[in-house]
């Protein structure tokens, strides 16, 4: 469920962007999002130590435009794109790690679902890399679904923003309880 289909640099680029657009953000300021995402993450992903990224991620800062600053809220810059982030533990491993491997062997069926207003796994790019790789991994096996009007919670939503997660009331839609159960149902009842 929610569960990404892309590495991790390439999921943090696009659910920088997604979310941003969810939030309001103009398609230029996405772009200009995506494309100092791409930059800070390259820091990380090159660095040798903290020093260093921290080094080069003010050097990156010092030469925002005022358009970036702009779409970025600078200089309350929070979440993956926050200097603390890039310092964290584990920033390095999130960038670099992808599923698909993994995928190529697995050979069980599979039910991936996704919201349709997901900004943080977005549904179309990850669900298309996780059919990709189940099928070049020999795995004819599976259902993906992309359920209508959810969100990365499957939460009925109307942005799909996280910052309306906790404004919503319904834990999760019974739609996706359903899609669940008819999963399970399809390769568990009667006939199996």
């Amino acid at each position: 469920m929610a569960a990404p289909g892309l590495s991790g640099y390439d999921i943090l680029v696009l659910q920088d962007g997604t979310e941003a657009k969810a939030g309001g953000r103009t398609d230029e300021q996405v772009e200009l999002i995506r494309g100092f995402s791409r930059r800070f993450y390259g820091i990380v992903l090159r660095a040798q130590d903290a020093a260093e990224i921290e080094q080069e991620t003010k050097a990156l800062y010092a030469l925002l435009t005022d358009a970036e600053k702009a779409a970025l809220g600078w200089p309350n810059l929070r979440g993956t794109l926050s200097l603390a982030w890039a310092l964290a533990p584990g920033a390095r491993d999130t960038l670099t790690s992808d599923i698909g491997p993994t995928l190529h062997q697995v050979h069980c069926p599979v039910l991936a679902l996704n919201g349709s207003k997901d900004s943080q796994v977005p549904p179309r790019e990850n669900l298309g890399r996780i059919e990709s790789e189940l099928k070049a991994g020999g795995n004819r096996d599976y259902t993906l679904r992309t359920l209508p009007g959810l969100n990365h919670l499957f939460q009925t939503c109307s942005t799909g923003a996280t910052s309306e997660y906790l404004k919503i009331e319904e834990t999760m839609s019974p739609a996706a309880l359903q899609a669940v159960s008819d999963g399970i149902a399809a390769k568990t009842g009667p006939s199996h």
